[in-house]
């Protein structure tokens, strides 16, 4: 069970004593097509940010994370080397504005929520399922 002060982003004191800053929210200066910073002002980014550290759980957290990325099948596929991987699958990340979803870079989803590349990647290979960490280690078993 993670603690409390970790899940809502709250400063810790680690098991080595070693003191944890709190989460701090802010948006990537990214230079993608998408041009990701121009759709979203700081006060958005905030409310962003406060809304989803205010779900009590780290899986409510990884739930709402699942409905924000979409799974698309790859419509276009060019040729590789002999050895090389083919994706089946691509992956587009949303952010909740009012009612309207916009698509956004990987960056800026992960700064914006204050979370790392490795969580978004986990919850990728869960897949689109809402299957939360608990009931993988069940569905292993």
């Amino acid at each position: 069970m993670l603690p409390k002060c970790k899940v809502k982003g709250h400063e810790q004191i680690n098991y080595r004593q070693k003191i944890i800053p709190a989460k701090s929210w802010g948006i990537a200066s990214c230079r993608c097509p998408l041009k990701c910073g121009r759709k979203i002002s700081e006060n958005i980014s905030k409310n962003i940010f406060d809304k989803f550290y205010e779900i009590n759980t780290k899986n409510e957290q990884d739930i709402y994370l699942q409905g924000l990325i979409e799974v698309k099948n790859v419509s276009q596929r060019r040729k590789r080397q002999q050895d090389g991987k083919n994706r089946s699958q691509s992956y587009w990340h949303f952010l909740n504005i009012g009612s309207k979803k916009f698509k956004m870079c990987l960056n800026t989803f992960c700064s914006v929520h204050a979370i790392t590349v490795d969580r978004v990647r986990r919850i990728k290979k869960i897949g689109g399922r809402n299957i939360t960490k608990k009931k993988v280690r069940l569905l292993r078993q």
